[in-house]
Order: structure tokens, then sequence, then C-alpha cells
């Protein structure tokens, strides 16, 4: 099967290059300036940890400038369910005046509870290619999470595995899907330059949106004749009822997984909000039996094929043109993220999954879809990953989370943004 071309983009020289970057710290710069490293406080400091990587990425194709309103309510406590929980301690790194580094040190009480481990995180990591200016960032970070007794730092993780996550460390020249992250290439080399190690790979998969394998069909049509199989697509005027009932599923589901944390209902409420937005209710579809939701699929429509006309901004000079740029463009959008999956303890092996596979595939050529993306997979959940490559899946980006241990790092003095 050939599949269509992805949105691709030319990585830029100075991604690869040691010091190639417009922006890098130059040799003269480095001597004449040593790293320092400081906490975020205030309204400023926060615009300028947010407003980073739009000077970093500056004539980078393949990044997405993300909209800057919602970076600001991702990080503030009012409008993220994380911070009812978690801790995040925000830096930047300077050499001078100028800004070369951020960094979120991340407290994740409910990983803790849930998965049994003394493990804090790092994410948001943004640097350039100055491996001292990485490990001073690194460090602070470090030093941050040692104040709750933790024993590793893993990341990078914003702030769990049900946002974005992962270094992308091969698939470079296409840009990301919705809810995907993106890095230039020197990025792995700075985590290992500053001592951390591979925790876990995660996978995304590129498809071609045409008919699903006879085999899948044969599968689908078996699962379809049992007695009490249902499917029904989302009803957008009730999704804040019909997405928990969802996420109970998922919770379900993945709740043996790596890493994974089950959704308050507060982020599930928040998920809800940002999707209306986006979603296309025939793409996210619940499998019922005797009228218990047993599986679910929820694939989006690759809202970054319209936020990166926008520029990361909605208005400029007090005109939406952002805002229409976006709108304009969600009309033409060709590709889509199955983005999460899942069936329930107690229901597997009836072949739920095969039927929510085929009903997405099929809605999504009615639609107009031309390629989709899976991810993510565990690098070793040999089931998912073997069916995948099995529908005909092609494995073309991988995302690497690190992890390092915290013992050698002393501890920083209190403080907390």
């Amino acid at each position: 099967m050939k599949l269509p071309e992805f949105s691709t983009c030319r990585t830029p020289p100075w991604a690869s290059a040691r010091l190639g970057c417009r922006s890098v710290s130059t040799v003269t710069d480095i001597a004449a300036h040593p790293v320092t490293v400081s906490p975020v406080s205030g309204r400023r400091g926060k615009t300028e940890f947010i407003r980073l990587p739009y000077h970093l990425y500056r004539g980078d194709p393949c990044w997405i400038p993300p909209l800057e309103y919602e970076r600001r309510q991702f990080l503030s406590s009012r409008h993220n369910p994380f911070f009812s929980y978690g801790e995040v301690g925000l830096f930047l790194a300077r050499r001078g005046p100028r800004i070369v580094g951020r960094i979120a040190a991340v407290r994740n009480s409910r990983y803790e509870e849930f998965q049994g481990k003394r493990h804090g995180f790092f994410g948001l990591f943004e640097c350039e290619n100055d491996p001292e200016a990485a490990r001073a960032l690194f460090d602070e970070a470090s030093k941050w999470l040692l104040r709750f007794d933790l024993e590793a730092m893993l990341g990078p993780v914003s702030f769990s595995l049900n946002d974005e996550c992962g270094t992308l460390v091969s698939g470079f020249g296409h840009r990301p899907m919705v809810m995907m992250s993106y890095n230039p290439p020197y990025h792995d080399r700075l985590m290992n330059s500053c001592g951390f190690s591979k925790a876990k790979d995660l996978w995304a998969w590129k498809f071609s949106v045409e008919e699903p394998p006879a085999f899948l069909l044969e599968q689908a049509e078996q699962a379809r004749a049992r007695s009490g199989v249902t499917v029904r697509t989302l009803e957008l005027q009730n999704m804040k009822t019909e997405l928990p009932r969802m996420i109970d599923v998922y919770n379900s589901a993945w709740k043996d997984n790596w890493g994974f944390v089950p959704m308050t209902s507060e982020e599930v409420e928040r998920h809800a909000d940002r999707l209306r937005r986006v979603i296309e209710p025939e793409l996210v579809l619940t499998a019922e039996v005797d009228g218990v939701p047993a599986a679910f699929l929820l694939a989006l429509p690759d809202a970054n094929e319209a936020v990166a006309a926008a520029q990361g901004r909605l208005t400029r000079w007090g005109v939406p043109i952002g805002f229409l740029r976006m709108l304009r463009a969600a009309g033409r959008i060709e590709g889509m993220r199955m983005a999460a999956f899942g069936v329930a303890p107690g229901y597997r092996r009836l072949g739920l999954d095969a039927l929510l596979y085929t009903e997405a595939w099929q809605a999504a050529r009615r639609l107009g879809y031309r390629r989709a993306e899976l991810s993510w997979t565990l690098e070793d959940n040999a089931v998912i990953n073997r069916v995948t490559s099995a529908m005909g899946g092609e494995r073309y980006k991988t995302y690497r989370i690190y992890q390092r241990p915290l013992g050698s790092v002393p501890p920083a003095p209190a403080g907390r943004w």
C-alpha cells in the first residue's frame, strides 16, 4: 500500500549543526556570559517563558507555533486542573541578558499514588544547542524535585502522559500532529550529555485512509453480529456527559500500562472544552455490550494544519487576522490523528477493536481525510504494535522519555511558582 505524503517539511541546517543556529550561543558569548538559571516570577517572567520557543524555532518549517493564549491557560492554576494535585517550578536560563533555555520541574502526586514510584518529571524543555545551559536547567529542576524526597527525574512530560510528552528522536521532516510534540534533533544529544538514559520509547504510525484490510473487516462483521453489541458516535450536545463515560473505559483499559495516571473529572472537562472546537462526532466512537460502554476510540482532525496558519496569535493590532486564517485553513484539513483507544477488561477478544477501527476508517473516508496517524503506542506493547502493523500502519516517528537519578544533585532552597 502506498502511503500518502504527510505534512512534510525540511529540517533547517541549524537543527543538526553543533552551534549552527543564528540564536545559538556563539563562542564569544559563551566566554563572556556564564549561564545563570532563575525561577520564573510574575507576568513578565511567564511571558518570557512562553515566548522563548517562538524565537528558537523561527524559520523552522516543521514547528507549529502554539496559540499563545492556550499556553497561558495551560500554565494557569485557574484553568489547568493539574495544579489541584500537582506542583510545577518554572525556570529560565540566561547568558547575560539573553534567554537561552527553559524548563518546568513537575511533581505529580497522582503519579506517585497510582504508580507507587518516587519519580518527578521535567517538561516544556527548550534550549539552544548549548550543553552547558541544558545541564544548568536540568540540575536546577533536579534540585527543585529533591525537596519532595523523589528518587529520579523523567521527561519530557508536560505535565502527564495525558498531555504532550516525549522527545522526537527519529522521524524528522514531518510536522507534528495535533497534541504531539516537536523538537530539533540536537535535543537527544543534550539529554545524553546531561546524564539521561532511555526510560521508554513511544511510537507514532502513519496510515493511508483507504478501505481497511479484509481480515479486519471480517473481524468487525463478526463483532457486529454478536448479540448486544452496538456502536455509537458522539453527540456533541451531550459531550460533557458522554466523554466521562468514554474516559472511564480509557482509565480501565490503560490502568496497567507504563506511566499511566487516570484523568480526574476536572481534567476530563478541560479536555472536553478543548476538543469541542476541533472534534468530528463521527470519529469519536463507543462500542457498547448490552448497553454498557466496553470500548472507545477517539480520532481528531489534525487541528495543527489550521493552527499553523495563525502563527501563534489569533489577533494582530486588534484585528482577528490569525483567527480568520485559522478558520479558512480548518476547512481544508486532510489529516487525522487516532489519539486514544481502549477496550475495557472483560470485553477483550470480542473483536470490538476491529469494529471501532473499521468504523473510524470508513467515516474518515466519507469525510475526505487522506492520511492518518496513530500515536502513540508503547515500544514494548507487542500486541498493539503487531496489530497496528497488520492494519497497514508504518512506524515513522519515535518519541523518547528519558530518566536520570536525582541523588547526586544537591537540593535547592524552597520556592514554588
